[in-house]
């Protein structure tokens, strides 16, 4: 206990300390000129039962110097509250991090999307995406792209063939025409 003393003597905030028996008697105090006197209260004081067994045999008490204390409770605050900015700051500057990695990651396969689109657009069915081995939304819409634009290719050609087959049918029916036409014309020149 009187080591227990000593180390309370040596804390700023504490003004005095002691133990009193259960008649008040100072037994331990941080001012050894008042141990063995009847206690006179020195100001506020935190007074702490000493039990044995069930039976009061005396008291503990601490005064503390509030200044010292407000001190030392204003100053553990500002430190508490520089770490909290320091934390703060540093999370935040983590999380602005993350999300431009993460826009970056997300812009990437979109302007490759935007560019295959344009080039789909402009007539070039082959047009494909990069390849995107994602398997999120970004993965799916680069497939279906990929899958729109083999569809039009195929379209294309079916509309190419069309064409092809109809003025190939067309032509086959005007050049008879044409020939009886000229047939007849020539024809009535010989008359």
């Amino acid at each position: 206990i009187l080591d227990y003393v000593a180390r309370l003597k040596d804390d700023p905030t504490v003004r005095w300390a002691a133990c009193l028996d259960a008649d008040g008697i100072v037994k331990i105090h941080s001012n050894p000129k008042l141990i063995g006197a009847l206690f006179q209260a020195q100001g506020e004081a935190d007074r702490i039962p000493v039990l044995v067994g069930q039976k009061q045999a005396g008291s503990a008490l601490v005064a503390y110097d509030e200044a010292v204390l407000d001190r030392a409770v204003k100053a553990r605050l500002r430190a508490t509250v520089e770490q909290l900015a320091w934390v703060t700051g540093t999370t935040l500057l983590l999380a602005i991090m993350i999300a431009l990695a993460l826009a970056w990651s997300l812009l990437r396969p979109i302007s490759r999307l935007v560019q295959a689109v344009r080039a789909i657009a402009a007539g070039e069915w082959t047009a494909q995406t990069v390849p995107i081995e994602r398997k999120d939304e970004l993965g799916y819409l680069a497939r279906e792209v990929d899958a729109m634009a083999r569809s039009l290719a195929i379209l294309d050609e079916l509309k190419d063939n069309f064409i092809s087959n109809v003025s190939h049918d067309l032509r086959n029916p005007m050049a008879a025409i044409k020939m009886h036409a000229d047939y007849i014309l020539n024809d009535d020149e010989d008359k």
